[in-house]
């Protein structure tokens, strides 16, 4: 039976998916723009604060800001927050590093992992049609990876560290999707929209630690921001 959260408006879902998608890029192609002076830690602190007011005004327009506001199983948000903030920080220093249609390309291999991981820990029936799409997928993104990460290629190149993180990213966001499945029947979505980006901000300084001894800023030209701000 339909959960009662759930309607059945695929135009209307679609439509906001590839307005996603394309807000995402843009996205994307911002913090690739900055990265020469913006570090991968302060990108993520105001990308996640400047979420919060927009999750806010869309929860309190719909009506559900108190559900928003309520948190069950607080202790699992901080880790799917975690785990989102990290993939963040490692796709944006990815950006730094690497071509955009490169992390563009390899982070078509967070859907892949989210099947995999819904078939093996959620039991989802995954059928040949979709593994075979997840396959070819895989392979894509392989392809894409094998200048980076093939035998004799060397380790150390600022490329090869960046695809590295790219990937590690697609897989702790599959990781995070999967988390949403589990918790989905338990607790709403809007929790889970909300809670994200309002506990990455609070993660205390993380950015210290990012910033002040990530390696990637002898490559980037600039040095840690660990010392210019907050």
């Amino acid at each position: 039976m339909p959960s009662a959260l759930t309607q059945n408006i695929p135009g209307r879902a679609i439509a906001l998916k590839l307005g996603a998608v394309f807000l995402f890029m843009v996205m994307a192609a911002l913090i690739k723009a900055a990265s020469g002076s913006v570090p991968p830690g302060q990108a993520v602190f105001f990308r996640s604060l400047f979420a919060i007011p927009v999750i806010g005004l869309w929860l309190w327009q719909q009506g559900h800001l108190h559900d928003g506001l309520y948190v069950n199983k607080l202790l699992g948000h901080v880790w799917r927050g975690l785990f989102g903030t990290t993939a963040m920080g490692l796709t944006f220093a990815g950006l730094a590093l690497l071509p955009l249609p490169e992390v563009t390309a390899i982070g078509y291999a967070t859907p892949m992992f989210t099947v995999l991981f819904a078939a093996i820990f959620l039991g989802e029936k995954v059928r040949l049609f979709r593994l075979s799409a997840v396959a070819l997928g895989l392979i894509g993104v392989m392809i894409v990876l094998a200048p980076r990460l093939s035998i004799g290629a060397d380790v150390g190149t600022a490329a090869t560290l960046g695809a590295i993180m790219v990937l590690v990213a697609s897989i702790l966001r599959a990781w995070s999707k999967y988390m949403c499945g589990v918790w989905y029947k338990p607790i709403p979505p809007r929790p889970l929209s909300f809670t994200s980006p309002l506990l990455r901000p609070a993660y205390p300084y993380l950015h210290y630690l990012w910033d002040g001894y990530f390696p990637c800023h002898h490559w980037l030209g600039h040095p840690p921001a660990a010392t210019s701000w907050p």
